[in-house]
């Protein structure tokens, strides 16, 4: 049986990178920050907006067309560019 050639970035801690430059996986997304019921970042696709959760998600993706109250929305927040490398 073949050996699976190790990666050379198994063994870099990342969380730091992840917690401190959070990016959105598409290039159609934009990301949201809300800070009740807990201090998180999520990723909506362009054409929804980011809406603080009444209780237990992270945050909610919601159609544009339809706006909660004013109250609710989640702030946009802009997401580093910087390239991780090690990891």
């Amino acid at each position: 049986m073949d050996k699976i050639p190790a990666n050379k970035h198994q063994d870099a801690d990342c969380m730091t990178e992840v917690e401190n430059f959070p990016i959105c996986a598409g290039a159609d997304e934009v990301m949201y920050h809300i800070t009740q019921p807990s201090d998180k970042k999520f990723c909506c696709k362009k054409g929804q907006i980011g809406v603080i959760p009444l209780s237990g998600y992270t945050g909610i993706c919601r159609d544009a067309s339809s706006p909660p109250a004013a109250s609710l929305l989640a702030t946009v927040v802009s997401m580093s560019m910087r390239r991780v490398d090690k990891c």
